[in-house]
């Protein structure tokens, strides 16, 4: 599967909040412009929860985001996403080689959790697994727990080979 936007699967919530949750599922091999697998938006003002549960995201890339699963809360909005009991292997990636998150300024709130998950193979410029970003006046928390992350790779000057963190004023 292709596409500019989330190869797979692409979830935006422009006019209204939305929720998604993809359990016991297999994103293999989709390609996009920003995220290959997943890509979960939401605009100002705008509320998105997304899960990921028992779910394999196997060599999936993106040029410009990250390889799996992008995430982005525009100016306002608010991101709550959950990864558990999943697997991310061989994804490439620009910012995150299995999973990034970005919190885009002005009040963006996002919240990334990931437990009993596995990243391994994968590779971006910055962030081999995980790449999480706030804007200025945003906020972008990240939790990792029971987690295994082995064999990833920053390729770019941005570094983080497993993960990468970076917030601005």
């Amino acid at each position: 599967n292709g596409a500019t936007a989330g190869g797979g699967i692409a979830t935006l919530a422009q006019s209204a909040n939305a929720a998604m949750a993809i359990v016991d599922s297999s994103l293999i091999g989709n390609s996009a412009l920003t995220s290959g697998g997943v890509y979960v938006y939401a605009d100002s003002l705008r509320s998105v929860t997304a899960t990921f549960r028992s779910t394999l995201f196997e060599a999936n890339t993106a040029s410009a985001g990250a390889g799996a699963i992008d995430i982005f809360a525009n100016a306002g909005s608010d991101v709550s996403a959950t990864v558990t009991n999943s697997r991310f292997v061989d994804n490439r990636g620009g910012r995150g080689g299995a999973l990034g998150a970005r919190a885009g300024g002005n009040g963006s709130e996002l919240a990334l959790t990931a437990s009993n998950t596995t990243f391994s193979g994968n590779e971006a410029n910055e962030g081999g697994a995980v790449a999480v970003t706030a804007e200025v006046a945003a906020t972008a928390e990240m939790q990792l727990t029971n987690s295994t992350l082995a064999g990833n790779r920053a390729t770019g000057a941005g570094g983080g080979g497993a993960i990468y963190t970076f917030a601005t004023r």
